[in-house]
């Protein structure tokens, strides 16, 4: 247990949120499941995320969502944060090609 003025290395804390982020069980709304599996028949569907790819790839399969989207797209692995312009031209490029790079 952390104790008022204990001296922590932020990045290990980081660390251990995030993994212990991941590892929580993923509650969905009620009829989340049903409507990604609806609009998956007749759309394309993406995540788009500030969060870390490992993190949010593992939420996503824990929650039982990762079947439904053709790719995510992160801060992380794409090099630019949202809103930056980059980071949209980045998606809008890579969904105009229907490249993907988690493919189902």
């Amino acid at each position: 247990m952390l104790r008022m003025r204990e001296i922590v290395v932020g990045l290990e804390w980081e660390g251990l949120y995030r993994e212990l982020l991941g590892d929580g069980n993923q509650l969905l709304m009620e009829g989340a499941m049903d409507v990604c599996h609806r609009l998956s028949k007749t759309h394309r569907m993406f995540v788009i995320t500030y969060g870390i790819t490992h993190t949010q790839i593992k939420r996503l399969k824990q929650s039982g969502l990762y079947k439904f989207f053709e790719d995510i797209f992160d801060s992380q692995s794409i090099g630019y944060q949202k809103p930056k312009g980059e980071f949209f031209n980045y998606v809008i490029s890579h969904i105009s090609d229907g490249e993907s790079s988690v493919g189902h």
